[in-house]
């Protein structure tokens, strides 16, 4: 399963993952120094066209991912 990985300490850092299996999401996981959140890709369905300034991801991609990774190395509220 593919995820939008982001950081909360970069509004730049956007990368996608894919996640063959649930050990293989578990292990990275682990391999983190920070916790992870697990969340909808804010972007999933939107118009690509809408997403490409944003991202230098593939936008038809990045709307096409259902599920987002956030990396809680900052904190956000």
């Amino acid at each position: 399963m593919k995820f939008v990985i982001t950081k909360a300490s970069s509004d730049d850092y956007m990368t996608i993952r894919d996640f063959p299996t649930v050990e293989s999401l578990i292990t990275f996981m682990k391999e983190q120094d920070n916790p992870l959140i697990l969340d909808n890709n804010f972007w999933y369905k939107e118009k690509a066209h809408s997403v490409s300034n944003f991202s230098k991801i593939n936008p038809d991609e990045l709307v096409s991912i259902p599920y987002s990774i956030h990396i809680y190395d900052d904190y956000i509220e």
